[in-house]
């Protein structure tokens, strides 16, 4: 969840004002927002796993919002993948 949290305030907050500041904003966004969903996702998956294993009392709870964040980078990542497309 804290790799879901750092996209999405790399996506909102850092890509739109600093790197504009920059001069660097046409790959570079798009590009590092992709890299980072990829790795929220795997490191989702693996949160999902985890609280599987050990037979947690919250996963099912927890799978639901984990599965809700892995749909959300997806999206994400698909509008990345567009942007650096065309």
């Amino acid at each position: 969840m804290v790799v879901s949290g750092t996209r999405c305030l790399l996506a909102y907050v850092v890509f739109p004002y600093v790197f504009p500041l920059l001069g660097v904003t046409d790959v570079v966004g798009p590009a590092v927002g992709v890299a980072i969903g990829v790795v929220a996702v795997v490191f989702n998956v693996v949160s999902i796993r985890r609280f599987w294993r050990v037979d947690h009392r919250l996963k099912w709870a927890m799978s639901t919002v984990n599965v809700a964040v892995i749909g959300l980078m997806c999206y994400l990542a698909a509008g990345d993948i567009a942007e650096l497309a065309g």
